[in-house]
């Protein structure tokens, strides 16, 4: 079982804390899963040229074709990215699992 998070990184503070606390609630609630955070690829991307959203997008595609589930954080109906990950999970028929309020 593997899960994706999705959740607004762009213009936001908190993102890294926030995915961290997904994290840390999924594994206590899916012990067996493995967490997909999209947040830890930042790192991936220190090199001396931008890497553009659509770029940022198409990883974040194909990491969510490993996975069987998307674990959605408050807020993702404000966040493009989000968006475009919510509709591609529509399209390939992957789980929607939501952040409770």
């Amino acid at each position: 079982m593997r899960i994706y998070i999705s959740g607004p990184i762009t213009n936001t503070k908190d993102f890294k804390e926030r995915f961290q606390k997904a994290v840390k609630f999924l594994i206590s609630e899916y012990p067996d899963a493995t967490i997909i955070n999209p947040s830890a690829m930042e790192g991936i991307f220190i090199t001396k040229q931008e890497v553009s959203h659509e770029e940022y997008m198409g990883l974040s595609f194909k990491l969510m074709d490993k996975c069987e589930y998307i674990y959605l954080l408050k807020g993702w109906q404000a966040s493009a990215g989000c968006n475009q990950e919510y509709g591609y999970a529509i399209a390939k028929d992957i789980i929607r699992l939501y952040e409770k309020s």
